[in-house]
């Protein structure tokens, strides 16, 4: 981490030689007039997660920039010139913002709202280009859908790596609700696991470990989930599981693909002739993770 100028910023090289820098941020609590998100509608929950996420990558570029008069902005800085600039992010604004998983960093710069299934099981994803606050002002999303933050060549995010994995990889005794996405080819699902796994399953792995699986094929893959409830003591989980990198095809200085290649992290872009999001997650890839310790 460089503090040249007074800037804090980690100044990262890969092992290949290519270089980027990042600077790290949270959304933090208001520190007057406390959201309570537990009275919240889903929608007003998730257009505030939304708009906190939005302010701090704001924030950011404005800093890369140099608007508002920043004596030396980012941009200025020799180690920063022509190499990748990223933001690493998390949500800390308000006691549920863990839940919001990537819904919330999902709108922001992809546009994308929650999916929501259909009737016969299908789901439908609609995109929105603004947020209206309750003032009635139209704040815009989708900032990567176009060149509008092109100073900003990806964002790194989590809504795992909070008190909870800290509870985890301190060894605490506790009880775990994790999440995790389960994709295989759908010869090999069949071979082993059979056609009857298809659909919803449930199952228990001891008498304190209870999986309820979800699979459902779609062309060659069969695709879906497992939501295990059990032990800390029968759960593992490392410091990447979690993560997401979203990259900005509009980006002057683009960050290079292959720069993060931890089998743990899931990989987000927008194709710009599609005008949809892909995802790549790997097989076991942490989705959400919940633990529950015992108050006394």
């Amino acid at each position: 981490m460089t503090t040249q100028k007074k800037v804090q910023i980690f100044f990262l090289k890969h092992k290949s030689g290519r270089e980027l820098n990042v600077e790290a941020v949270t959304s933090n609590k208001p520190s007057e007039n406390e959201i309570n998100a537990t009275e919240m509608s889903e929608e007003d929950f998730l257009n505030y997660s939304s708009l906190k996420l939005l302010r701090k990558i704001s924030d950011k570029r404005d800093l890369f920039l140099g608007d508002g008069g920043k004596k030396h902005p980012y941009s200025s800085l020799e180690h920063v010139k022509g190499k990748p600039f990223v933001v690493a992010i998390a949500p800390f604004d308000n006691d549920l913002s863990f839940s919001q998983n990537n819904t919330a960093i999902n709108k922001v710069l992809y546009g994308v709202e929650p999916p929501k299934q259909n009737y016969d099981g299908t789901f439908n994803v609609k995109k929105s280009s603004h947020i209206e606050t309750y003032s009635g002002d139209k704040v815009k999303v989708g900032i990567f859908t176009d060149d509008s933050f092109k100073e900003i060549s990806a964002v790194i995010f989590s809504t795992t790596g909070m008190f909870g994995k800290a509870i985890l990889q301190g060894g605490i005794d506790c009880m775990v609700k994790s999440t995790r996405y389960r994709q295989s080819n759908i010869v090999d699902f069949l071979s082993n696991e059979g056609a009857k796994k298809l659909g919803i399953a449930q199952s228990k792995l001891s008498d304190t470990h209870e999986v309820i699986s979800m699979r459902q094929p779609l062309d060659d893959i069969v695709f879906g989930s497992d939501m295990h409830f059990c032990k800390s003591s029968e759960y593992t989980e490392t410091h990447l599981d979690g993560l997401h990198i979203y990259y900005n095809p509009y980006a002057e200085i683009p960050l290079h693909k292959n720069i993060f290649q931890a089998h743990e992290i899931t990989h987000n872009f927008y194709d710009t002739s599609s005008k949809e999001m892909i995802c790549h997650h790997n097989d076991g890839s942490l989705v959400s993770r919940q633990v529950f310790t015992n108050k006394n």
